[in-house]
């Protein structure tokens, strides 16, 4: 597994004084940490934008948005939050409200994503 050099993160919404100061962090346990301090401040219902951007070793890059509440005061995982996304477009990870073969139309329509997505799954490092 290709294991993480960095992870930058950007409160996009919340705190004046959280917001428009990235960080740079060397682990995802360090990014989560983060990420349940900024969740003290997350609106009760709703949530708050952070764009983040996860580097590793060999120069590949991973850039997503984590939607940060208030109960990720208790355990925010941008890993979690990666995998989930990752699995859901590599075709593994069918939601409960659409049937098989609209999942699988859905994830057939978006041509390489689910290849590319398989692959990042198996080649990265995903915990924290």
């Amino acid at each position: 597994m290709v294991k993480v050099a960095s992870i930058w993160m950007e409160r996009d919404e919340g705190r004046v004084s959280e917001c428009g100061k990235p960080k740079m962090l060397p682990t995802f346990a360090a990014a989560n940490w983060l990420l349940s301090q900024w969740a003290e401040s997350a609106p009760s219902t709703g949530y708050h934008k952070v764009r983040f951007v996860v580097t590793y070793e060999d120069g590949e890059q991973y850039e997503g948005r984590f939607d940060l509440k208030k109960e990720h005061r208790f355990g925010a995982r941008i890993a979690k939050h990666m995998v989930d996304y990752l699995s859901f477009y590599a075709g593994c990870a069918q939601p409960a409200r659409i049937s098989q073969d609209e999942y699988e139309r859905f994830i057939t329509a978006r041509g390489d994503k689910r290849e590319a997505c398989v692959l990042f799954l198996a080649t990265y490092e995903l915990m924290a």
